[in-house]
């Protein structure tokens, strides 16, 4: 070979090569996506477990209405992160974290007016959390899809924040007039 025909050669070599490295890669999603797709995830099955254990263990109407809007919302997210997720290629957990299950072990062992405001007030923290990551994966995020996920997601978030703030107003005021009667 001349050294014509070789400098042709690493010419059409090289464009070849970084093509396939980067059309490798843009079907990777950046780590940030792929973390918020996660904990979403977890927070989401999570959130439908406690929402269950509220249905059945819930002492006020309001606890229930407001579980039930959280297992609607975030079985319908849920589904939404899990087709996302599998065309990004990001492995999602099984299960919600250790945590999360522990959170919900200790509410689960509370009755009553108790079981109520640990569940509202344990159900407002996760979802105060979700919405501030939410909001982070919307300004930092880097792909388009899991960043216009995160934006839809965001008015139920603040709906359920709401409700559930209402609930614990309610549950609060409630327990004072009990005790003091």
């Amino acid at each position: 070979m001349n050294a014509r025909t070789t400098l042709l050669a690493c010419a059409l070599a090289v464009p070849t090569a970084f093509a396939g490295t980067a059309f490798a890669g843009s079907n990777k999603v950046a780590q940030q996506d792929a973390q918020w797709l996660k904990n979403i995830h977890q927070t989401s099955l999570a959130a439908i477990k406690a929402g269950k254990a509220a249905k059945k263990n819930g002492n006020s109407p309001l606890v229930n209405k407001v579980a039930e809007k959280i297992i609607a919302d975030d079985q319908v997210l849920d589904k939404k992160v899990k087709m996302l997720a599998k065309d990004e290629g990001v492995d999602l957990p099984n299960s919600p974290s250790t945590k999360q299950q522990s959170e919900l072990q200790t509410v689960k062992s509370k009755n009553g007016t108790e079981f109520d405001k640990l569940w509202t007030k344990t159900m407002l923290k996760a979802e105060l959390k979700a919405g501030n990551q939410a909001q982070a994966e919307v300004a930092k995020g880097k792909s388009h899809k899991v960043k216009k996920l995160a934006k839809t997601a965001l008015p139920a978030i603040n709906l359920e924040q709401n409700m559930l703030q209402h609930a614990l107003a309610k549950i609060k005021s409630t327990t004072k007039a009990s005790v003091s009667k």
